[in-house]
């Protein structure tokens, strides 16, 4: 099930790239948010369950991340730069630096600090969603010391949720710590690792595990009881994000205990990953030679939806699965 909510996911992001909305409600930043959490349920199974021996466990981690990460990233960035390199869209400036920060991923998350735009007209890197793996992959790099150790989990929660609190007052940068910034999200993973535990591993769940999600589940809903009385719904991101979290709780929880098992789950989920990464590239293709050629709106929307998941199944098929044995490998070792 979780392979059909990650497509699901991405196809979210990608239409609400194509400006669309539920009235004032962002789907791609409440998809995010989603996207989060489930990253840290699935790693907290890797590291739980799939990496069968301790000797070495966090540097395979950390390998296997990278091979699951970067073939699919390093095939859109290759076809991202000969687009805009034959055909000058964006009016690209290559930069040694900048194509630097373009590749190590996590710099982009910091875009408002370090300038990693490599196109000039309009103004982006390579790929625009990859602020977003840039918190992923901090996430990828703590998420090992807070599966293993409770005092760890415990500090560095209790300092996410600090940093989410101050920027939901606005005595930090609202946007950027609720949403965009890895320090304010990160209790966000650790959410999905409690979940996992709760509902996989009952018998190596922890105080914490139990209450943590049932307490940001609650001030959650304060949140946003808070926002309308003070008519700060539609203030930046935060109705998605809190809305994100606390529809995210359950429903993850529930597919965690089902067993029902679908057809195409493996691939839609791997799918996912080439929607998320290659829907920009697309609507910059079709900017360029498609726009007078679809009459509606509509036709528009299919199109790039179909041309993405047409990149990502051929980079799924031909870039990312001649690398599974390796990665099976580094988690069995």
């Amino acid at each position: 099930m979780f392979g059909y909510i990650r497509f699901f996911l991405a196809t979210n992001v990608m239409l609400s790239h194509l400006f669309v909305q539920i009235g004032a409600f962002n789907i791609g930043v409440a998809s995010v948010v989603c996207f989060y959490m489930l990253s840290g349920y699935v790693i907290t199974h890797l590291l739980s369950t799939v990496f069968k021996q301790e000797e070495g466990i966090i540097a395979r981690f950390y390998i296997e991340r990278l091979l699951r990460i970067y073939p699919l990233y390093l095939y859109t960035i290759v076809l991202t730069i000969l687009f805009i390199t034959i055909t000058g869209y964006g009016s690209p400036a290559f930069n040694f630096f900048k194509v630097v920060y373009n590749i190590l991923i996590i710099p982009l998350n910091y875009y408002m600090y370090i300038d990693s735009a490599i196109l000039t007209s309009p103004t982006w890197w390579l790929i625009p969603i990859a602020w977003s793996l840039g918190v992923e992959l901090q996430a990828y790099i703590f998420l090992p010391w807070i599966v293993r150790f409770y005092r760890i989990k415990l500090v560095l929660s209790m300092i996410s949720i600090v940093i989410f609190v101050l920027a939901c007052g606005s005595i930090i940068n609202t946007e950027y710590f609720t949403y965009r910034l890895f320090p304010g999200m990160f209790f966000i993973f650790i959410l999905g690792g409690c979940i996992y535990k709760n509902t996989k591993l009952p018998h190596k769940s922890d105080a914490f595990d139990k209450v943590f999600p049932r307490i940001i589940f609650g001030l959650c809903i304060l949140g946003l009881l808070g926002m309308g009385i003070l008519d700060r719904l539609y203030n930046t991101y935060l109705t998605e994000v809190f809305l994100a979290i606390i529809i995210s709780i359950p429903i993850i929880t529930i597919l965690s205990n089902s067993t029902m098992k679908l057809p195409f789950n493996r691939l839609l989920g791997d799918m996912s990953y080439g929607v998320f990464l290659s829907h920009f590239l697309v609507m910059w293709f079709f900017e360029m030679y498609l726009l007078d050629y679809l009459p509606t709106y509509k036709l528009k929307i299919m199109t790039v939806f179909i041309i993405s998941v047409i990149i990502s199944f051929i980079g799924v098929t031909l870039v990312e699965r001649p690398l599974w044995k390796y990665r099976h490998k580094l988690s069995n070792i």
